[in-house]
C-alpha cells in the first residue's frame, strides 16, 4: 500500500504540473494576440509611423471614391474629367473632387468674401482656426496647413454643418479652397475661388 500512496503522489504532481501546463499555451496565445494587434494596429491606425501613411491615403481614396449614389459617382467623375489638374498642383491629383462656386450654395460666396477681407466671421471663436484634417479627407499636410470657416444655413440657428476649409498661407489668399456641406464628412475643392 505504500506503494500505491506513492503512485497517487505522482500522479497528483504530474496532474498539477498538466495545470500548470495548460495555462503556458494559453499565456503564449495571449502574448500572440498582443503581437498581433500591435502589428495591426500599427497598419490600421499608424500608431509608430511606418507604413501609415500607406494605409491612411488607401482609405483616404476609398472613403472619398465612395459615393452615396451612382448618380452622384457619375458627377464626380465628370467633374475630376472637366477640371484637369495641374502639374505642379499635388492637392488636386489627391482624389478630391472639384466644385465651382457656382454649384455651391449662394452663402459660400459670402464666406469666400469675408476670408479675403480677414472678417468679421459670424462665428469669430470658430472660424479661421486650425483644421485638423484627422479623418484625412484632403491632402496630408503640416498640422498648422488648413483652417476652416462656417458657411451659414439659413434658417439654422447654430453653425450647421456647411463649412470652407482652406489650405496654406496666407489666410486671406491661400492656395487651397474646400468645401463640405456634411460636416467633414466629405470634400470638394473650390478651383475659382481665389
Amino acid at each position: 500500500m505504500a506503494k500505491s500512496s506513492g503512485s497517487d503522489e505522482n500522479n497528483s504532481t504530474e496532474a498539477s504540473e498538466g495545470t500548470k501546463g495548460a495555462g503556458g499555451p494559453w499565456g503564449f496565445l495571449g502574448i500572440l494576440f498582443i503581437i498581433g494587434m500591435a502589428w495591426f494596429g500599427d497598419s490600421v491606425f499608424g500608431f509608430f509611423g511606418g507604413d501609415s501613411e500607406e494605409s491612411t491615403t488607401a482609405t483616404s481614396t476609398t472613403t472619398v471614391s465612395s459615393a452615396p449614389t451612382a448618380t452622384t459617382a457619375m458627377q464626380s467623375e465628370k467633374s475630376t474629367q472637366a477640371h484637369k489638374p495641374k502639374a505642379h498642383d499635388n492637392h488636386r491629383d489627391s482624389g478630391v473632387t472639384t466644385c465651382p462656386v457656382a454649384t455651391l450654395p449662394p452663402e459660400t460666396l459670402t464666406t469666400i468674401n469675408l476670408i479675403k477681407d480677414g472678417g468679421p466671421f459670424p462665428y469669430p471663436n470658430n472660424d479661421g482656426v486650425h483644421f485638423g484634417n484627422y479623418q484625412s479627407h484632403l491632402p496630408k499636410e503640416k498640422k498648422s496647413y488648413y483652417r476652416e470657416y462656417t458657411v451659414e444655413t439659413p434658417g439654422v440657428h447654430h453653425r450647421g454643418e456647411r463649412r470652407i476649409v482652406t489650405g496654406g498661407d496666407p489666410a486671406q489668399n491661400p492656395q487651397h479652397w474646400y468645401y463640405t456641406g456634411d460636416h467633414y464628412e466629405s470634400f470638394c475643392e473650390i478651383p475659382d475661388a481665389s
